[in-house]
């Protein structure tokens, strides 16, 4: 069996689960999702981002977040002060 590092791979995924109500409108919470990451430059447009459904709980919905990023922007870490706008 070989072994893959992906730590060597330039660009890292990132993955973050958002939990909503089930009532709320869905395609509404994902384009709103969407357009928190589509508003920094740290996400890359190649390959693109993307949102999902994961999961349906009793009363909630959890949605994944999909984006790349450069490794560099990956392992360093990003607050408010070092994340960028578009």
């Amino acid at each position: 069996m070989a072994i893959t590092n992906f730590s060597r791979n330039y660009n890292r995924r990132v993955d973050i689960i958002v939990g909503v109500f089930e009532d709320d409108d869905m395609d509404n919470a994902q384009g709103v999702l969407q357009g928190l990451m589509d508003e920094y430059v740290q996400v890359l447009t190649n390959p693109g981002s993307e949102t999902m459904v994961v999961e349906f709980g009793d009363s909630f919905v959890d949605i994944n977040m999909r984006c790349w990023v450069n490794g560099s922007d990956y392992w360093g870490g990003c607050s408010t002060s070092t994340c960028s706008p578009r």
